[in-house]
């Protein structure tokens, strides 16, 4: 008789190599779905804890205190406060961080709100209650005060948690004004601003110089260069303009000839020279 070989996982498929390592892969896709069974659960416990503390027909107020001494562990007890710790630590200390974290802190923290209030008046309503025996008393409030210090830790673990994740932003410095976000073809803040030509209502100009970006492309329009303003001279005093009379030029009188320059040009007309 041969015994049958044993399957071994084949590495080439990354599903296969990641079960035979850890079997994670396979309940993963489900982390999400029993964090919200797990709050949603702990909101039936609660909704019946309150049930049973005030809608009662029968003896409401004579019974309010022995009601309240039997439904403090559904505010305050291991459901009440374990499932919400455990839905918290599911979404956010496994890696990665469940994407509605906020969403499930924010579930938790009404759940504990809800577990807080009733506690107090449960743990109010069943003291009042064991006033009649000392001993009853006294063993009442050391083991309500304890799982009221759990509850408490409960929400001390919860706003870490919240305050690790999404801290508040920081107050900006005096003086320092916050500017917004800048827009693309926007000015910045302090930006100069080039002054625009006046045009006439119903041009291309006008349009574009109202809108700044073109309907067509939605890209910004360059704006054209600003027209110059008329000129504006500002008399100052009285003022004389004086102009200096144009001469004429005359021409240069010739140079006296010693036999050894040149002969003047007007020589020929020279009464003497005949």
């Amino acid at each position: 008789m041969t015994s049958q070989p044993h399957s071994y996982p084949d590495p080439s498929n990354p599903v296969t190599a990641a079960v035979a390592s850890s079997a994670r892969p396979l309940t993963e896709p489900m982390r999400e779905l029993g964090v919200f069974a797990l709050l949603a659960g702990n909101g039936v416990f609660l909704a019946l804890g309150i049930s049973g503390l005030f809608f009662v027909i029968d003896r409401w107020a004579s019974d309010f205190g022995l009601r309240c001494a039997a439904v403090y562990l559904d505010f305050t007890g291991p459901l009440a406060l374990g499932l919400p710790v455990a839905a918290m630590l599911l979404a956010t200390h496994v890696a990665p961080i469940l994407r509605r974290a906020r969403t499930i802190l924010i579930t938790v923290f009404a759940e504990l709100c809800v577990s807080a209030v009733f506690g107090a008046v449960t743990y109010l309503g069943a003291f009042a209650h064991d006033l009649s025996s000392v001993r009853a008393t006294i063993e009442g409030l050391l083991f309500r005060s304890v799982w009221l210090g759990f509850l408490v830790l409960s929400c001390i673990l919860l706003a870490r948690v919240w305050r690790g994740l999404y801290p508040a932003p920081k107050p900006r410095p005096a003086g320092f004004p916050a500017y917004p976000q800048p827009t693309y073809g926007r000015p910045y803040p302090g930006q100069p601003l080039y002054p625009q030509g006046t045009y006439q209502p119903g041009t291309d100009e006008y349009l574009e110089s109202v809108d700044p970006f073109a309907a067509d492309t939605g890209w910004p329009v360059v704006p054209p260069p600003p027209r110059p303003g008329p000129l504006v001279v500002e008399p100052v005093g009285e003022q004389t303009m004086r102009f200096a009379p144009m001469v004429p030029e005359q021409p240069s009188a010739p140079e006296a000839s010693n036999g050894t320059g040149p002969i003047a040009a007007d020589s020929g007309n020279d009464p003497t020279s005949h």
